[in-house]
């Protein structure tokens, strides 16, 4: 039989106990408190969750239309300008419609545009170091010019414009978009096909998209995928996002220019509140 008063009388024991005691204790507690921390954090997440899935009740912004115009460009680097050395390029313009419910609810502190960035930037292509995008001015969308700085831009931060005199004294060489959603997020895309291309004399050449079978460039060597994130913030300091990942189409880019417009559906173009 066990006589707990002489074990009990050991100090040595006595200490173990008390230590085995404590260390008992204090993992209770913090098993006890991570309990609770786990019990907080999904009633704090589940409260989050609803609170997103209110706000998206309703879509504020979407994107409602999207055009593009793809054609090609060349620059002559000879000083004799004989074709013997041209630099391609493959661009396409970009217009992305926002529509921003203004037509069903009017004009309203949550519908008109604070805040308007591009960011997270990707662009797919045969020669990813090639690629670029960036703003394009709005009033030259599909107009034939000359680049000469093929950089890509990593994010795209827009000046609002939201009265009639800002309006009159807009740079639109530089990001531009209307409070009220009433211009497209303008962008382009540029594929730099590099220099030493040469054309051959008596060929029948135009500087558009035909250049590129003229000198030889199959299709597949300028299929593109173009991923980025459009983000706005409201007057009600409210922000949303939309992701946009699209192919450029440009199975018929040597028939010269090509402009494609499609309307949106679904809820893939709806921009989501956070």
């Amino acid at each position: 039989m066990i006589n707990w008063d002489k074990l009990l009388s050991n100090s040595k024991l006595k200490k173990a106990i008390i230590a085995v005691m404590s260390i008992t204790v204090v993992l209770i507690i913090a098993i006890y408190v991570i309990i609770i921390h786990k019990y907080l954090d999904k009633k704090n997440y589940t409260k989050e969750v609803l609170q997103v899935a209110q706000k998206n009740e309703e879509t504020t912004f979407s994107i409602e239309k999207i055009y593009l115009c793809s054609s090609a460009n060349a620059v002559d680097n000879t000083k004799e300008k004989n074709l013997k050395n041209i630099n391609i390029y493959q661009y396409t313009d970009m217009a992305f419609y926002i529509n921003n419910s203004s037509e069903t609810n009017g004009l309203t502190n949550k519908n008109t545009i604070k805040q308007l960035y591009i960011d997270n930037i990707e662009l797919e292509g045969k020669n990813k170091k090639d690629l670029s995008l960036k703003y394009t001015n709005l009033l030259k969308i599909g107009n034939r010019e000359s680049i000469t700085d093929f950089t890509s831009s990593d994010k795209i931060d827009f000046n609002i414009i939201s009265t009639n005199e800002e309006n009159r004294t807009a740079d639109y060489s530089s990001p531009t978009f209307y409070a009220d959603c009433s211009n497209p997020v303008a962008l382009k895309y540029v594929n730099n096909l590099g220099a030493n291309y040469s054309i051959q004399e008596g060929s029948k050449i135009s500087f558009d998209g035909s250049i590129l079978q003229t000198v030889g460039i199959p299709i597949q060597d300028i299929q593109c995928k173009v991923k980025f994130k459009i983000n706005i913030v409201n007057n009600e300091n409210q922000y949303y996002s939309c992701w946009v990942n699209l192919e450029i189409p440009l199975s018929d880019i040597y028939n010269g220019t090509t402009i494609k417009s499609a309307s949106t559906s679904g809820s893939k173009y709806d921009f989501f509140a956070i």
